[in-house]
């Protein structure tokens, strides 16, 4: 079944958009393989097997300074429109931002603004068990009805429908399969350390003088390869392999962010919040005993237990403005990641009348899961001690409809261009911490993309 609608964008133009259920079995990542474009985008999460699959840019959303996530929503608003039956067949938009909110795209960072949103041209939606194909267009005002339009949005639907459904049943079809071979490659971290070292004696400095409760120190890696990262082959390991992870790949170009992180930003569904508070580590014990001493170590740690109540702390306050009916556990439990397990508790939480999904991701970044608290001497201080921009890297990435979305964390996460690759991973740094255990933290939390990156 086919549906088309139109929504009104900026002054002078109009988005036309249809959709189509297509066969829940067909892979979202296959629509990128199956489709090259400078500009793609996967979100998948593991858990619930959501997914969002887009390419090409319909209707560009792009703002930076503080006041970023105020104007993408206000800027997509109008695109997404409003459905009187509370149903989620229109429009979905993507995209991501940096951590930084004054973030320049420049350097190694090009084609990443600080925030940057689409209604793409394409895109797999899958929810809850069922998967639509979404086509938009722009077109301009007052032939937003025109049947021309309306026919081949429709057309190309079917065929597309109809590629994917060859490709997902190993029948001849237009889009060529993919191939990869391993590749050579060496590892830079010469510095990483010792500059890491430095930087948490600073922060603990920074904590006995009264000055923070916490912050989240980075660490960065190079890795560079004998030819190009292929990002779609690294986003298909880390589908097979990170379990209880989102994937994600946000294409610009020749670069790609591609990761598997395990924290959720926030999720919205019909006014409902859920926020993941995701701080505290250990690492994983090789065995089901080791596994358990383990965690009932991590659960009783007093430095780990201090920086997780830090985090859900500070998640509590920001929402306060925009949501109600607050609820935590009182005690977080312990979730596992092949190769660290953390301190977590689910949040949910009620949207208070008249804000939305941009609001909460206001309110909320950047906890002190990924900067610190409080937040600005915070990430002042981090500024100053960590010698290379974070870009995207505890920045943000996900999607977004009529009914809400889903923000997640950009963390186990690599930046790739050609056959170079930056890799970021933090740790938080409290009263108690110990500059070996943080570098060991990061080398933890290093592994699952490393991995990812070099088929080992």
């Amino acid at each position: 079944m086919r549906r088309v609608e139109e929504s009104h964008g900026a002054a002078g133009c109009a988005i036309a958009h249809a959709s189509r259920a297509i066969d829940a079995g067909i892979e979202p990542l296959s629509l990128l393989e199956a489709l090259p474009s400078s500009r793609q985008f996967l979100w998948q999460a593991s858990d619930s097997g959501d997914a969002v699959a887009a390419v090409g840019e319909a209707f560009p959303v792009r703002a930076t300074g503080p006041e970023r996530f105020q104007q993408v929503a206000a800027m997509l608003a109008a695109v997404l429109g409003e459905s009187a039956d509370g149903g989620s067949e229109g429009p979905v938009a993507v995209g991501g931002f940096a951590f930084d909110p004054d973030h320049r795209a420049e350097g190694e960072w090009e084609g990443f603004p600080s925030a940057d949103w689409c209604l793409p041209r394409l895109a797999i939606v899958r929810r809850d068990g069922a998967s639509r194909l979404v086509i938009a267009r722009k077109v301009p005002s007052g032939h937003e009805r025109d049947r021309d339009v309306v026919a081949s949005l429709a057309e190309m639907l079917d065929r597309v429908a109809g590629a994917l459904d060859r490709r997902a049943s190993g029948r001849p079809g237009h889009f060529p399969a993919r191939a990869s071979r391993p590749c050579r490659f060496e590892v830079d971290s010469s510095g990483s350390s010792e500059r890491f070292r430095r930087g948490v004696e600073r922060i603990l400095r920074t904590i006995e003088a009264g000055g923070l409760e916490k912050a989240v120190l980075s660490r960065t890696v190079e890795v560079r390869a004998d030819r190009a990262f292929d990002a779609l082959a690294v986003a298909r390991r880390l589908l097979r392999h990170e379990t209880g992870a989102t994937a994600m790949l946000v294409r610009r170009g020749s670069a790609a962010v591609v990761g598997a992180s395990p924290e959720r930003l926030v999720r919205l569904v019909d006014g409902r919040i859920d926020v993941s508070v995701l701080a505290g580590t250990a690492r994983r014990g090789g065995n089901p005993g080791r596994d358990s001493t383990i965690r009932r170590a991590l659960r009783s740690d007093p430095k780990e237990l201090r920086e997780h109540q830090v985090v859900l702390r500070a998640v509590r306050e920001a929402l306060e403005p925009v949501a109600e009916n607050f609820r935590a556990p009182v005690r977080p439990t312990v979730l596992g990641t092949p190769v660290v397990q953390h301190l977590w508790s689910p949040v949910s939480a009620r949207l208070r009348e008249g804000r939305g999904l941009f609001d909460v991701v206001a309110a909320l970044h950047p906890t002190p899961a990924v900067c610190g608290h409080p937040r600005r001497p915070a990430a002042e201080l981090l500024a100053e001690v960590e010698p290379t921009r974070r870009g995207w890297w505890s920045g943000g990435v996900g999607w977004c409809d009529r009914r809400g979305g889903e923000i997640t964390v950009v963390l186990r996460s690599a930046l790739l261009r050609g056959a170079e690759a930056l890799l970021h991973a933090g740790a938080g740094i409290v009263a108690g911490s110990s500059a070996e255990s943080e570098i060991e933290e990061t080398r933890l939390k290093l592994r699952p993309m490393l991995a990812g990156l070099l088929e080992v």
